[in-house]
């Protein structure tokens, strides 16, 4: 767990309560090469607002191959990739 594991948790479940007075469609997602693409739709005036997403992989593991931890693995969960303006 990183050192700011918490602070991230508390700031996605208090932004997670704030409802929204657009409505936002994301289409047509696609990873690749390492990039996530997508295509979104605004609803609603966006005058005087700002946008703000956040990306999250759900879980990711990590096989380790050499030295001490040889043939083991760890799991990470709710990682913030990145959080765009």
């Amino acid at each position: 767990m990183g050192s700011h594991a918490k602070k991230r948790k508390k700031n996605l479940k208090l932004n997670g309560k704030i409802t929204s007075e657009n409505n936002i469609s994301i289409t047509d997602a696609i990873l690749k090469n390492g990039r996530l693409q997508f295509n979104y739709h605004i609803v609603g005036s966006i005058e005087q607002k700002e946008l703000r997403s956040v990306i999250v992989v759900k879980d990711r593991i990590t096989k380790f191959k050499n030295r001490e931890n040889k043939n083991q693995t760890l799991k990470n969960s709710n990682i913030v990739v990145a959080v765009l303006p």
